[in-house]
Formats: C-alpha cells, sequence, structure tokens
C-alpha cells in the first residue's frame, strides 16, 4: 500500500484502519463502496404465516457477536418467534426449541433466504463494510444492528440498533422492526450499485493518466 498511487478503502472505517494501523498516507486513500449484486431484491417468497423468521446470516466469528444474539432470543416470550441461523454450525448450547441452527447456504440460494426472514438480525461489533446488511437492505427486508458496533454508517442507517441483549430482546417480542422505513433503507444500497461504482472507479483511473 505504501508504494502504490492510490489505495481504494470499502469504507470510512477501513480508510481509518489503513492510515493508522498501516501508517499510509490519507491523501493516497479513497473510499468507493463494495457492488452489491443487482440479483439481491425483494422477491415473492411465501413466508410461513404461523412462525415470525428472525435471520441471521455469517460465519459465527467472535465479532459477529451471535451469543448476544442467542441470549437475547432465549428471553422473549412471544412462541411465534423462530431464530434461524445460517452459516456456521451453532457452537452454543441452547435448549430453545425456537432456534434452528441451518448450516451452510449454496450461493444461488443467499437471496431467497433472506427473503424469508421478516427481520435480520445482525449484532456483529466490528466490520470494514458490513455486506450482509446491505444485501438484506437491498432485499427489502428490516435489519436490526448492535448500537455500538464499528460499522459505516452507510451501512447501519436506517436500521434498528440496540444497546444491549435485554434491548435486543424487547425489540423481538414487540417487533419493533416494523417501524424501519424499508423504501429509505433500501435507497442507502444506490451507491452500491454497479454503476456508481464503476463510474467512481473510471474517475480514478482516468485521473492516474
Amino acid at each position: 500500500m505504501k508504494v502504490a498511487d492510490k489505495v481504494v478503502c470499502v469504507s470510512e472505517n477501513t480508510m481509518r484502519d489503513v492510515t493508522d494501523d498501516f501508517r499510509v498516507d490519507k491523501s493516497k486513500c479513497i473510499v468507493i463502496y463494495p457492488i452489491i449484486p443487482e440479483r439481491f431484491k425483494k422477491l415473492g417468497v411465501k413466508k410461513d404465516k404461523n412462525k415470525i423468521v428472525i435471520g441471521h446470516i455469517s460465519n459465527h466469528a467472535p465479532n459477529k457477536n451471535v451469543k448476544t444474539l442467542i441470549e437475547a432470543f432465549e428471553k422473549t416470550k412471544n412462541p411465534s418467534l423462530e431464530l434461524r441461523l445460517y452459516g456456521k454450525p451453532l457452537q452454543f448450547r441452547t435448549n430453545d426449541k425456537r432456534i434452528r441452527s441451518l448450516g451452510f447456504i449454496p450461493e444461488n440460494d443467499i437471496v431467497e433466504v433472506l427473503n424469508s426472514f421478516d427481520v435480520f438480525v445482525f449484532p456483529s461489533t466490528r466490520e470494514g463494510f458490513g455486506m450482509p446488511i446491505m444485501e438484506a437492505k437491498k432485499c427489502r427486508v428490516p435489519v436490526i444492528t448492535y448500537a455500538k458496533a464499528e460499522i459505516p454508517e452507510i451501512t447501519s442507517r436506517n436500521t434498528l440498533r440496540f444497546r444491549d441483549a435485554g434491548e435486543l430482546t424487547n425489540m423481538l417480542d414487540s417487533q419493533a422492526w416494523r417501524s424501519i422505513n424499508t423504501k429509505k433503507a433500501y435507497a442507502d444500497t444506490f451507491e452500491c450499485s454497479s454503476k456508481s461504482v464503476s463510474d467512481k472507479l473510471g474517475n480514478l483511473y482516468s485521473g492516474l493518466f
């Protein structure tokens, strides 16, 4: 990075890491968000009328904070709620039969899975960008995020944000995510369109020659 003419960073958070941790000159850095593929969109997926599906997709790494989600969900009182965890097999023991660990999702099925959620909960404490959040927004699925997380503003914008497990429990029981304006959340993804990103990259390359 130190010998590069320009360094493209996927977010302001990542640019801060590059300049602070690797001592790269900030003037060399530019933020261009990643592209969210067009296949992420709202589908006419039939939802289970008898279930309110709380969804999560990740590799369950420590920063994903999945344990907090599970602990919050276990304290909910609504029997219609169901937590569906995708990605890595569940690493935590639970006696709550409403929690389902469904493992890895084939790439071609991710859009349909996102559309099957009533709400997508992504309690991660830190993300360079947070693509799963933006993918859910593009599918017009409401998103809940962690208020204390280090996540780019464009990513956390128009999400419902919880401060601790107790508040998340209340949000799930009350279905507070229904107050989210999914149209505004969808608009957050416009800067991640292939045209927007390619135009910015084109301007960057033109300026180098």
